[in-house]
């Protein structure tokens, strides 16, 4: 899919970086491709990055893998994939996978979960597929921050901290911390500033399966007002939501709010999705 030629007819593009599918929403419900572009077509958005999430989180959670979420969004020019690693399969047989996944243009990016899995970004398991993700020039999305309520995990090891380090053995490697680290968002920005290959995006800050409140869109806009005093702006960010656990057509008007230029928005609502998941 070309997203270039996308935002041509559509100038005022929005591209909702973090989705899922599956069995998500509330009380595991299972929302499907079609649901999702019922959701988008309500909220005015044009492309969605559809996140697999097939990983061992130590309790009975059963997520959609790559080879799912290819299938469901096969021929559907809206819908893109990111693959995930998970420590529950075997690192040589993904690698494998995840390459072929790549080179097809099946997928556009590798999502891993530290913290749900048990795992420091920099452990030695994953490399491999880092150094792969490099060389042909996918990014690799990272959950950080809070944990997703009601599930078991490590918390200390989605600290932003930890992305940073990674960011430093593989500059290469252009790296998205999914959730902007929320709440260590000051942290966050001052790792976006210091390093060219990290970028956030803006999903996860609201009540899960809530409407938004106009107290909790306040302490987003000041959230993310430190968080672009601190970077330098809002130019490495870009708009996700996690739907289903949030209304994209919600999100998209809170994120709207925020103090950003037009170069800005453009980049946080379409541009950066470009630069990084168009191959």
């Amino acid at each position: 899919m070309d997203l270039s030629s996308q935002e041509k007819k559509a100038p005022t593009l929005v591209i909702d970086s973090h989705v899922h599918i599956g069995a998500i929403g509330k009380d595991y419900q299972i929302v499907t491709a079609q649901d999702l572009q019922d959701s988008m077509d309500n909220a005015g958005i044009a492309i969605s990055i559809v996140v697999s999430d097939d990983f061992d989180s130590g309790d009975d959670w059963q997520g959609v893998s790559s080879d799912e979420a290819i299938k469901q969004c096969a021929n559907n020019p809206r819908l893109k994939v990111v693959g995930n690693f998970s420590l529950r399969r075997e690192a040589a047989q993904q690698e494998h996978e995840i390459c072929q996944q790549i080179e097809t243009k099946a997928i556009c990016g590798v999502k891993f979960y530290p913290g749900y899995e048990n795992y420091f970004p920099v452990d030695q398991r994953p490399q491999t597929i880092y150094k792969l993700c490099a060389t042909l020039r996918v990014p690799v999305i990272f959950h950080t921050g809070f944990l997703q309520e009601g599930t078991l995990g490590n918390q200390e090891q989605t600290h932003p901290r930890n992305i940073e380090a990674l960011a430093e053995q593989h500059p290469d490697l252009k790296i998205i911390m999914a959730h902007f680290g929320n709440p260590w968002v000051q942290e966050t920005a001052k790792a976006i500033a210091k390093h060219n290959n990290l970028y956030v995006d803006l999903s996860g800050f609201f009540t899960e399966y809530k409407t938004v409140l106009s107290t909790e869109l306040v302490e987003f806009q000041g959230a993310m007002t430190t968080f672009a005093n601190i970077a330098g702006g809002f130019s490495k960010c870009l708009f996700g939501t996690d739907w289903p656990l949030y209304s994209q057509k919600e999100y998209l008007a809170a994120v709207k709010t925020l103090p950003m230029n037009e170069r800005e928005q453009k980049l946080v609502f379409w541009e950066n999705a470009t630069l990084l998941f168009d191959r």
